[in-house]
């Protein structure tokens, strides 16, 4: 009967030899131990990341949804150059907002013209499907300008809520005539009646001004703001043109009321007590 001391080597070899013969296999076992312990550990930081920056619990179903839900970016459908005379120019580009989940609360951009100059930055805003034009007015460039780009510096989203107001301005009689007290000059008087029908007094909207030639070409544009704009209430608005001749196929006027601010929207103040 072989003595313990014996036994304990032969078992010793038999496991040296075990290693030896499956050392291969061993590394793979091994390397693939590695690899999942590796990806365990990203992922739970992944995941820690993500639940920290978006502040809530989030799955993988949720994390894809985000990413397929982005807001389309703005379409810049074209830009315009008008000549307004005395080196003035008149920068006018069609953008369109096609997300119908997404505003924009804030755009800011300017011009780039002849590949040399930047006009000053502007601000505007766009709701959800809107179009409407950004402009550069009454732009002062000692040459003619050739070639002008819009340039979006930023562009801020928010996803659109079931809680913003409804606005509706409605636009009536517009008539566009020279100035009687200015004759033989090219000024001519723009008037309309602006009709508020919604339930909120409005601090301020504004007023795209376009005036159309054949083939739809803008002739002339123009940029007007009102300041607190009562409810059910009408006005009467009018401004003077300046260096705009001849007679427009159509005058388009387009009402722009920010309801992303809650701030542009007041209550009336009681009387005082008599």
């Amino acid at each position: 009967m072989p003595k313990k001391e014996e036994q304990i080597i032969e078992s010793q070899l038999k496991l040296a030899y075990w290693f030896t013969a499956h050392k291969e296999q061993l590394k793979k076992i091994g390397l693939l131990i590695f690899i999942f312990v590796d990806a365990v550990l990203v992922l739970t930081g992944a995941w820690g990341l993500l639940d920290y920056y978006l502040g809530e619990d989030i799955n993988f179903p949720q994390l894809i949804k985000i990413n397929v839900n982005k807001p389309v970016p703005l379409q810049i459908e074209s830009t315009m150059i008008i000549d307004s005379g005395f080196n003035k120019y008149d920068l006018v580009a069609k953008v369109f907002n096609q997300n119908q989940d997404y505003l924009v609360p804030i755009i800011k951009y300017r011009f780039f013209v002849n590949n040399e100059a930047y006009t000053a930055t502007a601000t505007s805003f766009m709701l959800t499907g809107q179009e409407k034009y950004l402009m550069a007015l009454e732009y002062d460039y000692p040459e003619r300008i050739k070639d002008a780009s819009l340039i979006l510096e930023q562009v801020s989203w928010q996803r659109a809520s079931k809680n913003y107001k409804e606005i509706e301005i409605k636009i009536t009689d517009e008539k566009l005539s020279p100035l009687e007290t200015a004759s033989n000059s090219n000024i001519q008087s723009l008037t309309f009646k602006a009709e508020n029908n919604s339930l909120y007094n409005i601090r301020e909207v504004g007023f795209q001004i376009l005036f159309l030639g054949s083939q739809n070409r803008i002739l002339s544009a123009n940029y007007l703001l009102i300041n607190n704009f009562l409810n059910f209430s009408q006005r009467e608005v009018g401004l003077n043109i300046f260096n705009f001749s001849g007679r427009p196929r159509e005058i388009k006027i387009i009402p722009e009321v920010n309801i992303i601010d809650p701030t542009n929207f007041f209550n009336l103040e009681p009387p005082p007590p008599t």
